[in-house]
């Protein structure tokens, strides 16, 4: 049994993952995505002993990235209609975010 539900013998059990950011005890609305949110001590990269050793590099290739792309086509917006979240339990993110080029 699981919290008082039904016997789950021979099944899978997830637990829910979810990030620091969507802490309802840190941040007024933690479900909400908010870019300018200025306390986040996330751990996408790790910390610490796990600090991951490519982290510099892929910050600086999304960085680039990113520049480039708003070089090329300055003028976007998000397509609100059509966005959709991943499906899954261990990744918090966009399935599909398409973006409207002008």
């Amino acid at each position: 049994m699981v919290g008082g539900g039904r016997e789950l013998h021979e099944q899978r059990v997830s637990p829910p993952f979810r990030d620091e950011t969507a802490d309802h005890r840190r941040y007024e609305k933690p479900d909400v995505y908010d870019i300018r949110r200025d306390d986040v001590g996330h751990l996408t990269f790790g910390y610490g002993l796990h600090d991951c050793l490519g982290a510099n590099l892929a910050r600086l290739e999304g960085r680039v990235a990113l520049d480039e792309l708003l070089n090329r086509w300055p003028e976007w917006d998000v397509d609100h209609d059509t966005i959709e979240l991943a499906p899954t339990a261990t990744v918090r993110g966009w399935e599909r975010m398409p973006l409207v080029i002008r």
